[in-house]
């Protein structure tokens, strides 16, 4: 099976552009972070947290835009946490695997 989700994976990069990757998405709230993120300013929808990117880079998931603005601190090449401004989304958001362009 680990052989087959290589394959896969391999075939995926073939079809998406070159500046795009499939990632792990979770989500995370204002509530649960301490408020600020790593480059200084608070947590808020428009924001994701990602150990792989510099700081302040612009990134599309799912067609929506967000700005690389705190770190997970995993240390995960494939990890994107979205800021969610309530509870309640970032539950139902679950955990999903999406198509992340970088700007």
């Amino acid at each position: 099976m680990p052989k087959l989700l290589a394959i896969l994976l391999l075939l995926i990069s073939f079809v998406l552009p070159a500046n795009a990757m499939t990632v792990m998405c979770t989500a995370y709230t204002p509530y649960e972070s301490g408020g600020v993120m790593a480059n200084g300013m608070w947590v808020q929808e428009g924001y994701v947290a990602c150990d792989f990117l510099p700081l302040g880079t612009v990134v599309y998931i799912d067609g929506q835009r967000y700005v690389v603005g705190d770190r997970i601190g995993d240390g995960s090449y494939n990890h994107v946490d979205i800021v969610f401004n309530d509870y309640n989304s970032a539950i139902e958001f679950g955990v999903r695997y999406l198509e992340m362009e970088v700007e």
